[in-house]
């Protein structure tokens, strides 16, 4: 049987502030990379993060509110633009690009090339195929490991109610990032700008 593994370590999985997962797994790619501490209010705010209007409070600045569930969060894959602007903003020399699923001839190939090149890999997906949930989530891609074909994936999940490091099959992540379940979700792949 051929085992293969490819792996980032050096992650410091954090806890997002609510509707912030987001943000949370853009401050721990900054932190892993050792560019800077940033507020996850700071960057829910450059990407235009709408909240649930109950959780005003839990925010120093008036953040937008999200007046139907769909409108939390934001659209990951659909927030390039905003994700790079940010890191131009701040002189941090990164770059972000969206792989919506259907643009992944295969998911497999795809994880172990760009962890192979020390990407930071930021995956937007349903929660309906791993914890039974309607809403979309966000979670940083740390490892895949494949004994023969079958592989799981370990990512690390800024919930305050889900496992920190979680473990799950590549298969139920492929059903979860494409449109199964509604809008298409995808990848963030983040590189170097050099």
């Amino acid at each position: 049987m051929i085992v293969m593994k490819a792996e980032i370590s050096g992650y410091m999985p954090l806890v997002q502030k609510p509707d912030c997962c987001n943000s949370a797994c853009l401050q721990m790619i900054l932190l892993r990379r050792g560019l800077g501490f940033f507020m996850q209010e700071e960057i829910a705010r450059h990407l235009g993060v709408k909240i649930e209007e109950k959780y005003a409070r839990a925010f120093h600045a008036k953040m937008p509110i999200a007046r139907k569930r769909e409108d939390l969060g934001i659209a990951t894959i659909k927030s390039e633009a905003k994700i790079n602007k940010f890191f131009s903003a701040h002189n941090i020399p990164l770059i972000a690009r969206a792989y919506p699923a259907s643009n992944i001839k295969d998911v497999r190939n795809f994880i172990f090339e760009n962890l192979g090149k020390n990407n930071d890999l930021w995956v937007e997906f349903h929660l309906d195929e791993r914890e039974k949930d309607t809403d979309i989530h966000d979670n940083i891609l740390q490892r895949i490991d494949c004994k023969g074909k079958k592989c799981t994936v370990t990512t690390i999940d800024p919930g305050y109610l889900f496992r920190q490091v979680v473990d799950w099959p590549l298969d139920m992540l492929e059903r979860s990032i494409g449109n199964k379940y509604g809008r298409e979700c995808g990848f963030i792949l983040i590189s170097t700008s050099s």
